[in-house]
């Protein structure tokens, strides 16, 4: 069975940290990812701001594309397992002590972090 291919749709942003649109282009990522129902083409631009430092994608995937990407992967071997409740559960797994500080890189809108806050003092 043939699969769509899908680009993902980017928007311009800001730096999400100082606010500032003063950046330099540091690497250009393309990557074609299959999953499940689809062919991601992916076009990421990192960028460091030259006001604080931060390193970030801009432009940045929009959420929509973001969505229908995730909600395409399912666990195999091969592929990361975006499935929250699955990432939790491997989570609690490690973490057995409470007040270890646990940071997440790339937390999108946080809402991981927010779930792992219910049984993790210290998560960022």
């Amino acid at each position: 069975m043939k699969k769509n291919n899908k680009s993902i749709i980017y928007k311009n942003v800001c730096c999400p940290i100082c606010k500032t649109n003063d950046y330099e282009l540091l690497n250009i990522r393309e990557k074609t990812i299959e999953t499940i129902s689809f062919i991601f083409d992916f076009n990421n631009k990192e960028v460091c701001c030259l006001r604080c430092g931060l390193i970030y994608l801009n432009p940045m995937p929009c959420q929509e594309s973001l969505n229908e990407y995730y909600s395409s992967k399912t666990l195999n071997i091969g592929l990361p397992d975006y499935n929250m409740q699955n990432r939790i559960q491997l989570i609690k797994n490690i973490i057995t002590d409470k007040s270890k500080t646990v940071v997440e890189i790339g937390s999108n809108n946080g809402s991981f972090v927010n779930e792992c806050k219910k049984f993790i003092d210290n998560i960022y």
